[in-house]
């Protein structure tokens, strides 16, 4: 037997391929309705209503493209320190009782998805969301479900899920939050969030024609560039310029005035004094033991790139001076990130990073066979990648003793 989970909030249409049975007369906080699987659908038999629209936020300036949800998994209930977090391109998982997250179990966790979406278009919406566990479901400023704990007799066996749809009202170019919460997950672990847009379903206005719309449609996963971890921020305003007051004064008498010889001198040219670099100092590597790890100091590149920044290079001759000095030192050179962005660039960006540095080593004289190197990504973090004061510590280069 086949269940499905359902909400009705005012202003909200919820749609299933499954007829719906008992649901509740609008109210604030919503009832749930049920029904077996199989039979009929149904239209609602309520009135044809219009879709009030949502509670969003305008952002004003160009809005990059976004990056995703922040994701946040909890070892058990999704209360106290957070075992993992990340930002996720978008939800649409099977985990099958595989760990979701370093140091997450594959059963019996929680994980929580927030943020925002942005509209590209305007009209009425049918978000799709997929579930196998108990669900907290917050879209837009509005509490559409909220489940303790999930009902194996209610809702089936751990092979089933729950399909949960809502109507909203969006506004092109506004963001409207999301608030996901997948608690104690057990079974199969399926979590999707998808969508039908306006242009979709044919520009529907009303609530039944929404529903005739959306029956039998295949939703798409929402794309990475519409969710944002958090609200873009605006451009600083530009000053305003201040006018220029002008005076009225006395007429100016001009008299011709005979000006003397100009004695042309070839100009002194001045050479700038450019002050010099702060020497590095470097730790004694050959008195750390091995497998320490040492970061290297006032390393700098291009922003997203591994291009090497003119900067960085006093801190790298040190390191030759010391390779140079200690012949049978031998190192790993480790590149680090923090965990914005895809997991996989970070990976390759780090391990181009620590290439490049072992590069410019080589080109000092060192032997390439004492040095190699390896990228981590955001896999392992010295700082709370949550605090944006801390996450720039994450971002870094080390040189580990072999």
């Amino acid at each position: 037997m086949r269940l499905s989970y359902f909400s009705f909030l005012p202003g909200l249409l919820l749609l299933s391929a499954y007829p719906v049975l008992g649901q509740s007369q609008p109210g604030r906080g919503g009832v749930i309705g049920i029904l077996p699987g199989g039979g009929t659908s149904t239209a609602p038999s309520r009135p044809d209503v219009a879709v009030a629209p949502s509670r969003g936020v305008a952002v004003p300036g160009h809005t990059p493209s976004g990056t995703g949800l922040q994701a946040t998994y909890h070892a058990g209930a999704p209360r106290g320190a957070a075992a993992y977090s990340r930002v996720e391109p978008g939800v649409g998982v099977t985990w099958r009782g595989k760990a979701p997250a370093p140091g997450v179990p594959g059963q019996g966790f929680s994980v929580r998805w927030t943020g925002y979406v942005r509209a590209p278009e305007t009209g009425i919406y049918v978000l799709h969301t997929e579930w196998d566990a108990a669900t907290d479901i917050y879209f837009a400023g509005q509490n559409v479900l909220a489940m303790e704990r999930n009902e194996m007799a209610m809702f089936g066996s751990n092979e089933s899920f729950i399909p949960v749809e809502s109507v909203q009202y969006f506004t092109a170019g506004q963001f409207y939050r999301i608030d996901l919460a997948y608690k104690n997950v057990q079974g199969v672990s399926r979590a999707v969030l998808a969508w039908a847009r306006p242009s979709e379903l044919g520009h529907p206005t009303k609530l039944e024609q929404t529903y005739f719309a959306a029956k039998g449609h295949r939703y798409a996963i929402i794309p990475q560039e519409f969710l944002y971890p958090e609200l873009p921020q605006p451009p600083a305003p530009v000053a305003a310029a201040v006018p220029v007051r002008r005076t009225t004064t006395a007429p100016v008498v001009r008299r011709r005035v005979v000006a003397p010889p100009v004695v042309q001198r070839r100009p002194v040219r001045v050479r700038p004094v450019l002050p010099s670099p702060a020497p590095v100092t470097l730790p004694a590597l050959t008195a750390l033991p091995r497998g320490s790890a040492v970061a290297l100091p006032s390393l700098y590149f291009t922003q997203s790139t591994a291009d090497l920044l003119p900067a960085s290079r006093p801190t790298l001759n040190a390191l030759a001076q010391e390779l140079r000095q200690r012949p049978g030192l031998r190192l790993e050179i480790a590149g680090h990130t923090d965990n914005v962005g895809e997991a996989s660039r970070n990976l390759r960006l780090s391990q181009q990073r620590a290439q490049v540095v072992r590069r410019y080593l080589v080109q000092q004289g060192i032997d390439s066979l004492r040095l190699t190197a390896r990228g981590y990504g955001g896999t392992h973090p010295v700082a709370d990648n949550r605090d944006p004061q801390q996450r720039p510590r994450n971002r870094r280069v080390e040189v580990v003793v072999q």
